[in-house]
């Protein structure tokens, strides 16, 4: 279209716009895949770390359905830019869900355990027979750091020679290590 008179090429637009829009559609394509494998791997690893029968049913559709957003979001979008943008968007669920994960099972470990009726007592049978609870202390339970950023795994330096790499490991362990004395890690 750098011509000095382009008006004999306007004919050739339709088919151009055809292609260009295909294109696109095929892009889109692509990228919806792409998200929609993310979307299983983190709801594969969520279902997985969900299996503990101490949840129950409910949290685990709570948790798991905090991606149904997403999953709408990328079946109803038609612009590339927005189905990208779900990648961050299920990096941030993610966290989420470990977050009301590990709330969850704080709140089941304190939880007083159930007795069953007639046990416990001194006389079932009887009234002002005396309930004896157990006293259990609630065991502390460390909460989860997921790391998803790559600015974690930055090296200081260049990597490049063997020494360098031993180096970077020994620091990304001590980093690793100092996290892990107070929570758990997800990466």
């Amino acid at each position: 279209m750098n011509l000095e008179e382009p008006y004999s090429q306007i004919r050739h637009l339709p088919m151009l716009e055809k292609k260009i829009e295909a294109s696109i559609q095929e892009a889109l394509s692509a990228q919806k895949k792409e998200v929609r494998e993310s979307l299983d791997l983190v709801t594969k690893e969520l279902e997985k770390d969900l299996s503990d029968e101490k949840f129950s049913d409910d949290f685990r559709e709570k948790a798991l359905g905090l991606f149904n957003v997403v999953k709408r979001t990328v079946e109803d979008a038609e612009d590339c830019a927005l189905v990208q943008s779900q990648f961050s968007m299920i990096n941030s669920l993610r966290v989420e869900a470990y977050r009301q994960i590990d709330l969850e099972r704080q709140t089941i470990r304190e939880r007083p355990p159930e007795i069953p009726y007639g046990r416990g007592t001194d006389n079932p049978g009887q009234t002002g027979g005396r309930c004896v609870s157990p006293q259990v202390p609630p065991v502390p339970q460390k909460t989860t750091r997921v790391i998803n950023k790559l600015s974690f795994f930055k090296s200081e330096k260049m990597l490049e020679s063997e020494a360098d790499i031993e180096e970077y490991l020994t620091q990304l362990k001590g980093k690793l290590a100092t996290i892990l004395k107070e929570e758990n890690i997800r990466i």
